[in-house]
């Protein structure tokens, strides 16, 4: 459960770019739904099965708001027939993970041509990483940012990476949070069946619940 003032303010802040893992039902198809945001309407019962346990981590954004319905919290919610979120949706649900924040660590480069600070959506990884390495205040920039936009929601929650590119950005915050990897739903998994990244989910969670009790 999350307070819905919190709520609030970070909708207010992070809609276009941030989610919930909260999803619709699939009605068949894997895929079917993943870009149904009814689960987004009623906010009242929303927040009730949100949690600040857990924050999940992606590289960079993937996908962005449409400018014309406004929609919230669209990220990691791809209907698109190639994405591969949906996996996302398998693997969570009924799980302490469903409910957390979803965010990316990287979420502006600087561009190469005009030097502006560009948000960094549907950039490729590699793009990004050559962003960083030519210019390392633009990782600082994007981890003040995060830290701003974990402390704005509050807790102590344990930050989940997917894939070993994120966790190599949030490792040096390990200290200030627990960190946790994932591998990525989307390539180089892109093949995994669904049914094993839920298995591999599993077994995070129970290594990391195991972790906590010492």
């Amino acid at each position: 459960m999350i307070d819905r003032n919190i709520y609030n303010q970070m909708k207010k802040k992070y809609w276009k770019i941030a989610s919930w893992a909260v999803w619709c039902p699939q009605i068949d198809r894997a895929k079917s739904n993943m870009d149904n945001m009814d689960w987004a309407k009623d906010e009242d019962a929303l927040c009730r099965i949100l949690n600040r346990k857990f924050v999940f981590v992606g590289l960079n954004l993937s996908e962005s708001y449409d400018p014309k319905t406004k929609i919230a919290w669209v990220n990691f919610h791809s209907g698109n027939s190639d994405g591969n979120s949906f996996k996302l949706r398998y693997a969570l649900k009924d799980t302490p993970f469903w409910g957390a924040y979803m965010t990316d660590i990287i979420k502006v480069i600087r561009d190469k041509d005009s030097h502006k600070i560009v948000p960094a959506i549907k950039t490729k990884s590699t793009e990004v990483l050559s962003a960083i390495k030519n210019d390392h205040a633009v990782l600082e920039r994007n981890i003040k940012k995060f830290e701003e936009e974990i402390a704005l929601l509050g807790g102590q929650p344990v930050i989940v990476a997917f894939g070993d590119k994120a966790y190599k950005f949030l490792k040096p915050l390990e200290g200030k949070y627990k960190i946790e990897k994932l591998p990525h739903y989307s390539s180089p998994w892109k093949n995994i069946p669904k049914e094993q990244y839920r298995e591999i989910v599993l077994e995070t969670l129970k290594a990391y619940m195991q972790r906590s009790k010492k």
